[in-house]
């Protein structure tokens, strides 16, 4: 019985320098038709190949990354990341952990996190209509990005400085 070696590879790129923007600026998510298939959500060399093409498409018209929209047009996450948003009483929302949504690690322990406050949590579903009614803010949740406000989907804008301690309230939840 030999004993094999294994060999890990890492690969590094330099991160650039507008990402500390995005911290104080937020983030521009540009919205694409998820065609991702349901049955491969799970299958991560599957469901980020879309992901990332779209996320090519999204940079070249100046968006950092993607929002898809499910097939009844509700926003799900994004490309590289968990999306939650709150409404005009600050309670976070979140689409539904299942079919098209792989469930992220950061997400869940936000979760668990944010359950053991008095901000409350739920599962919903929201759309472009939801954001000029009741959606006052948004945020990305990643591993690799921590907590990152959002400053605009698509065409429409949130005002970040005005939430800005509400903000501030659920990254420290994050840490």
């Amino acid at each position: 019985h030999s004993e094999q070696e294994n060999n890990v590879y890492i690969i590094c790129r330099s991160i650039p320098n507008s990402l500390s923007n995005h911290f104080e600026n937020g983030i521009k998510l540009k919205s694409f038709k998820d065609q991702r298939s349901s049955f491969l959500i799970d299958v991560k060399t599957c469901n980020y190949l879309f992901n990332f093409i779209c996320l090519y498409e999204a940079k070249k018209t100046d968006f950092d990354d993607v929002l898809f929209k499910d097939h009844e047009s509700f926003y799900s996450e994004c490309a590289t990341s968990s999306l939650i948003w709150f409404d005009k009483s600050f309670n976070v929302h979140s689409y539904p952990l299942g079919a098209s949504v792989l469930s992220g690690t950061s997400l869940a322990a936000f979760i668990k996190k944010l359950n053991q406050t008095k901000i409350k949590f739920s599962f919903d579903k929201f759309s472009e209509k939801d954001m000029n009614n009741n959606c006052i803010g948004a945020a990305a949740i990643s591993s690799v990005r921590g907590f990152v406000s959002v400053q605009k989907i698509d065409d429409i804008c949130f005002d970040l400085n005005k939430y800005k301690d509400f903000f501030i309230e659920l990254e420290n939840i994050l840490k």
